[in-house]
C-alpha cells in the first residue's frame, strides 16, 4: 500500500532533482515539502510539517535509517554490519535494530 509518505516521496525526488545543476539543498526542503503536498492535495498539520522535513532531511541528505539513533540520548553505540543487520546499545543493553526501527 502506497502511503502518503511514499507519494511525498517520490514528488521530492522529482522536484529536487531539477534544482540547479543537480545539487538540491537541504535549505529547500521546507518549501519543496509544502508545494508538493499542496500540488498533492495533501493536508498537513505544523507538526506534520516538521516531523516529514526531518524524516526527508535523514533520508536525502543524512545518514538514513540510523539518523534518529544517533539522536537519542539513550543509544550509546550503533554498529553497522554491512548488510547483515544493525545493532544498538540503549540504556545498557545490547540489541538488533528492529524494522519498525528501520522504516521510521
Amino acid at each position: 500500500m502506497i502511503t502518503v509518505r511514499d507519494r511525498l516521496e517520490e514528488a521530492l525526488v522529482l522536484r529536487l532533482r531539477e534544482a540547479p545543476l543537480g545539487r538540491p539543498g537541504i535549505e529547500q526542503l521546507g518549501s519543496q515539502i509544502r508545494e508538493a503536498a499542496a500540488a498533492l492535495r495533501i493536508a498537513l498539520s505544523t507538526a506534520e510539517q516538521r516531523s516529514l522535513e526531518r524524516y526527508f532531511e535523514d533520508r536525502f541528505f543524512g545518514l538514513g535509517a540510523i539518523a534518529p539513533l544517533l539522536r537519542d540520548e539513550r543509544v550509546s553505540e550503533v554498529m553497522v554490519n554491512g548488510t547483515r543487520g544493525v545493532w544498538i546499545e540503549r540504556d545498557g543493553g545490547y540489541g538488533e535494530m528492529h524494522s519498525c526501527e528501520r522504516s521510521s
